[in-house]
């Protein structure tokens, strides 16, 4: 899992790498609006980093980072 998610990580261009390593001040999941107001980052950026796998979007509409 490791592999596949330092493989995801390298075809981030620099801004939404960027964007990710923001992501981290969340220690669970959070929403789209918390992560805009809180993190800077996008409804956009968030469903991309989603498409990258690095993302989950739960059941519930909010997004969690994978937990290695």
């Amino acid at each position: 899992m490791r592999r596949a998610l330092d493989w995801s990580w390298e075809l981030l261009d620099a801004p939404l790498a960027r964007s990710f390593a923001r992501l981290a001040v969340f220690p669970s999941n959070f929403d789209a609006a918390a992560a805009e107001a809180i993190a800077n980052v996008p409804l956009e950026q968030l469903a991309e980093l989603a498409e990258h796998s690095l993302l989950m979007l739960t059941d519930d509409g909010r997004y969690r980072m994978h937990q290695l």
